[in-house]
Formats: C-alpha cells, structure tokens, sequence
C-alpha cells in the first residue's frame, strides 16, 4: 500500500504515524481549515473489504462519540472517502503506562493511586453511558505530562442495550491476554462492566509490581488456565514493600468469580479513596517531634556524612550468611545474587526481565555473564554488564543518582511533582527551521527546540534568533503548573535586512570571545572524546566544555551499545547542548527495490527483510541488505541516529 505520509485526504494533512491498533492504522494529522492537529484513524484497506469488521468500526466511532470525559480520548468525527474510512480523534502528547513501566518499573504509590482514581472515574463514566471498554491495558492508557490520565482504543468496545440486560457481545474473544479476564478467555455472552474492572485491577497489578504475574516463556494455553483456575500470586510477591491492604485491593478485582469482585467502578474507587484516607490518617497518627538542638543544619549535616559511612560499612561487611549461602551453592552450577540501592524500591531487570524490587536477595541465575537494568522514576538508570562465577554467591550494591528533567526524559513526571510543589511552570519552543538561539530577558538558554520544566511564574521577554532569517522577539508569560508552548516560522531576511543587521552587529561582534561551550550528558553512562582525545571515562554526569571556534569531532562511546559521533562548528559564544540516550529507540524504514532483502546492521543480520520498519539504539550505525543472486548498488548506509528517521533508506539490487 502507498505511504499516506504527507497526503492529504478530506482537508486533513498526514503527517507520521503514531501506531497501529486492532481496527487500523492510527496518524497524526493536521485539520487544514482548522490548523489543528489531530489522531487520525484509519481502517485498513484490506479490513474494510469485511463488512463485519467495517461494522465495528463506526461502533466504535459511534461508541466513542457518546463519551464526553476529559480522561477519554475524544471523538470528532466519522468520515468515508474514496482513500478509506476513518475517525478524526482528539491528539494527546503522552506516554502510554507501558511505556512507563518498561522504561521505569515500578510507579510509586501516590502516582499509582492518582492515575487509578482517573482511570476508574472515566471507565465508570463511560459504563453509565452504556459503553463498555473491552480492552483496558496499559499500552491504552496514555499519560501526560501533568499526570493526566486518557483512555483510549475503544476498538472493542460494544454497545449495551438501552433499557434491557442484554448485551450486544458475541462470543468472540476480545482484549489482550494478560489483561482478560475469565470470562473473556471462556468468551461468554455475558461479559459485563465487571470484566473492565477486572482489567483495570490488572493493569494496577503491573504498575505496583513493574509485571505482569506471567513468565515471557509461558504458551497461551498456560495462561489461559492460570486466568480461568485464578491462580494470580499477590503482586506482593514482586514488590514486597506494598502495603497488603492496596494488594487486597488488587486481588480483590481480578478475582476469578465476578461476583466477588466490585460490582462497579464506584465500589472500587470508594475503596481506593478509602485505604488512601486511612493511609493519611496513620501518618497524622505518627508522633510529632519536639524542637531541639538537632534540629541545626550543622548536626543534621554530620548525621548525614555518618549515616552514608555507616550504610557503605554496612554494605561492606560481609553478611555472616553469606559464607554458609556459598558453601551451599559451591557444588551447584547455579549462581546467587543480591542486589541493594539507595534509595530502595528501585525494580532490578536480569537481561530484560523483571526480578524484583530492591532488595532482592539470593536470586539464582543459570548464566556467568548478564545486563543488569535498575529503574525508579525520578532517578537515572542504571544499566552494566556483570560476570559472576558459577556456584557463588555475589552481592552488588548502587547508589542511584537523581535525574534532572533536562537528563533523563523518563524523569518527568517525578520533576512535575517537584514543581507543582514549588509553583513552577513550564516553557516548550519550536521554530522552523530548527537551531535558532533562544533568550529569555536577554540570556541566552539554549537551541530550538528546547524545553523548559522549572520556570518561575511571571512575564518573560523571548528572543529567537537564527543567522539569515529575521529575529522574533516578544512578550510571554508562563502560568504556574502550566506548559506554554511557542511555535515560530522565521522569515528569512532579505537583501536589505542582511546588510542593516550585520552592520548592527559590528560592535558586538567585536567584543565576542573566540570560544563556545559544549555540554553533554549521557545515559546510561559513556566515555567522552572531543578530537579524538578522551576527556571523561565511563561518566553519567553532566561535562561541560569550552572550546575554540572551529570544527570539533564530538564522539561517546558505550562497551555495549555502540558509539555516537558527530562534527559541529563551533561559533562565537555558542552554546551547544548534547543529550546521548542509549537507552534510547528509534523507528527508521528500510526499504529496497528487490522485497524480501535480509537487512543487516552493523555487519550483523537482524533477521528481518525490506520492506521494514526497524528499532535501532541512539549512535552511529551502518545498515545495509543482501539477497541471494544479487548484488547491492552503492556502499552500506552509515547514520548517526538521534530521533525517528521519516524518510525510508533505499537501497538499489541488480542480478549478478
């Protein structure tokens, strides 16, 4: 099928696409008569030929249009034309929840009791209007920046008979398999709001436990039957410091037998509100300090220095189990593992899968050699390879270090927290073209597009500037725990307009140092070379530079997942900000003129053929294709990727 990308159908301009659901495909657009954009969902052309498969689809168009609730994805309208039928749709600049969850693990229990609250007001909503979900999960659940909660995909939504107990549900299995409850997996006709319930304790289940209770290695057929037999463990199981009375909660809702879960989203939100109350109530319980000495920063300064030496002693000293655990395990081809951080809480993945919260102790694993991922929201991943020997006892201890909403993107909802305290706001600046220089009452703050998260409330003077386009200035004023956003076209500047401002800026050209100034910061953490030379070794700290005009070659390179380089100029008084994330995917399209091209990257095969949509880590990367009987046309295409690549890599194959 043709790319839609940059088409234009029924007054609406296709600009990328953000995913693709059960029904279709879904696109960000641009409604040109409004200059708006929006979600555009279109069902696939091959779909559409399947009248009852083109039914469900304005369902659920129509199903959507009834929901009028600002935590559920809004419907515009339902649209027919010659290039298919589609549903224009409400645009959310979010992550979904399992996003979140894959990037961070564990949600901490004020989040996940506030995104819970929202989510059942809005499926509770939408139940009173008739309209059940059917396929609640966290990759439907998107989460913006204000922690504002959205729901989407009603792709399986159904209608509930007005006026009557029956329900339009057939007995076709509906919904994802770890989200599903019995009653789907059995595909009953009598499938109800309950169901919903059942998938939105589910989905709590994952947030306070960074998982779901399945094993990746588990047919269908294995957890089909733990679903129908409710052989659920307590997400206390995976996260040991929950509090049971939430884990009751929890188990409550994916109980096995509808009846013995809450009847209705109300219920279940009263006993949410309920433990959150109590909760407050016991903190208000706790005994209040009396005023003393102790209370100077100076004592409490020398606490802290003494609390860190005691907790590395303690760390240090080898636990007097630990010599029995070993002596156990000598024999064994099986290996043990503990795991501590500072802070704790943190969730600790063993080559991608989730073992735990931390602490985690005695974990055994079958392999000498693994990564090693913590994650918890607010702070930077940590992510390194281990080799511990067979038959041993190994304890690895991490201080985990606080992220900076300008460091890690994964942050951002622990740094709106911090603001909304404080009364901050929030700054995002676009122009096109990009690169132009930014100053806020005349300093300068850095490149467009650029973000700010912590602003002071009050009235700010912009400058954007770019060389050969016109300067933008004006006023703006940016309101506590609110976002402003500024999108700019620049003019370029004319003949007469060049010649007045370089003579404008004579003078202050004169006085400019020859040097600017390079920051970068990498994650998960990486060596820094500027010229070839290694400047910083191993580091996730911010390292700043200054540097002579000129052309410099930046490159960071990381043991495991490759190397970024880049050449820049260096102007006068620059300021350059380098962000590395390798932790980091992109989407980039490889496509040939001979299909069914294997691909390979970086010299290796990824198992995969032309024409296909590929993930590849932040860095440098070479890509190229074989087949069988012919040859390429060209060299192999070498990238530096930073962001999602829109135009396809074509590569030209001829016949030996």
């Amino acid at each position: 099928m043709e790319s839609l990308i940059g088409q234009i159908i029924d007054s609406y301009r296709i600009e990328s696409i953000i995913g693709k659901g059960g029904m279709g495909t879904v696109y960000k657009a641009t409604d040109i008569s409004l200059d708006k954009v929006v979600a555009l969902k279109m069902i696939d052309h091959i779909l559409a030929r399947d009248e009852n498969f083109l039914r469900r689809f304005k369902t659920e168009a129509k199903a959507l249009a009834k929901l009028e609730n600002s935590n559920i994805v809004s419907v515009y309208t339902l649209r027919e034309t010659n290039q298919g039928t589609f549903i224009i749709m409400e645009f959310v600049n979010a992550q979904t929840l399992s996003e979140i969850i894959r990037d961070n693990g564990v949600f901490s229990l004020e989040d996940t009791i506030s995104i819970s609250k929202q989510l059942l007001s809005a499926i509770g909503y939408a139940h009173k209007v008739g309209v059940l979900h059917r396929d609640i999960k966290p990759s439907n659940i998107l989460l913006t920046e204000n922690q504002h909660v959205k729901v989407t995909d009603f792709g399986l939504a159904k209608l509930i008979k007005s006026h009557s107990g029956e329900s339009t549900v057939t007995q076709m299995r509906a919904g994802t398999l770890y989200y599903m409850s019995p009653e789907q997996v059995k595909g009953l006709k009598n499938v109800d709001k309950r169901s919903d319930l059942y998938s939105i304790g589910m989905t709590i289940y994952e947030m306070l436990a960074g998982r779901v209770p399945f094993e990746k290695t588990d047919s269908d057929y294995t957890i089909q039957k733990q679903i129908v037999d409710g052989e659920i463990p307590s997400p206390v199981k995976f996260n040991s410091v929950l509090p049971k009375q939430l884990g009751k909660i929890v188990l409550k809702a994916i109980s096995t037998n509808p009846n013995k879960r809450y009847q209705s989203a109300e219920e279940m939100l009263a006993a949410i509100n309920e433990y959150e109350k109590s909760n407050i109530k016991a903190k208000e319980l706790l005994p209040v300090k009396q005023k003393s000495i102790h209370k100077r920063p100076i004592f409490w300064s020398l606490i802290s220095i003494v609390t860190v030496l005691l907790v590395f002693l303690l760390f240090s000293i080898p636990d007097k189990h630990d010599k029995t655990d070993k002596e156990k395990i000598t024999n064994s081809t099986l290996s043990k593992i503990s795991v501590r951080t500072i802070p704790e809480y943190a969730t600790i993945f063993l080559n991608g899968d989730s073992i735990g919260v931390s602490p985690v102790n005695n974990f055994p694993v079958t392999v000498t050699n693994f990564v090693l991922q913590i994650k918890k929201i607010g702070f930077r991943t940590v992510d390194t390879s281990l080799i511990v020997n067979k038959g041993e006892y190994n304890n690895f201890s991490f201080f985990l270090n606080k992220s900076s909403s300008l460091q890690n993107k994964s942050s951002t909802f622990a740094i709106k927290n911090d603001t909304q305290k404080e009364s901050y706001g929030g700054l995002i600046i676009r122009t096109t073209p990009s690169g132009a220089s930014i100053f806020l009452n005349n300093i300068f703050k850095g490149t467009t597009p650029h973000k700010y998260n912590k602003l002071k409330p009050g009235k700010y003077d912009l400058k954007i500037s770019l060389k050969k386009y016109t300067q933008y200035n004006t006023q703006i004023i940016v309101k506590k725990n609110n976002i402003k956003t500024v999108s700019q076209t620049l003019n370029p500047l004319t003949s007469s307009n060049n010649s007045s401002e370089s003579n404008s800026n004579v003078k202050e050209q004169e006085s400019v140092s020859q040097i600017g100034t390079i920051n970068i910061f990498v994650l998960p953490y990486g060596s820094i070379y500027i010229d070839d030379q290694l400047k910083q070794e191993g580091t996730n700290k911010p390292y700043k530079k200054e540097l002579a005009v000129g052309s410099h070659v930046i490159k960071v390179m990381h043991p495991s997942f490759g190397k970024w380089e880049k050449r820049i100029k260096i102007e006068k008084d620059g300021d350059y900000h380098f962000n590395i994330n390798f932790n980091k995917q992109y989407k980039l399209t490889v496509t040939s003129n001979q299909k069914l091209c294997y691909i390979y990257v970086d010299e290796k095969s990824i198992g995969q053929v032309t024409p296909k949509i590929i993930k590849l880590r932040t860095g440098l990367h070479s890509i190229s294709v074989k087949k069988e009987g012919y040859e390429l046309l060209g060299d192999e295409y070498k990238i530096n990727i930073e962001k999602d690549v829109s135009e396809p890599i074509y590569f030209e194959m001829r016949k030996k």
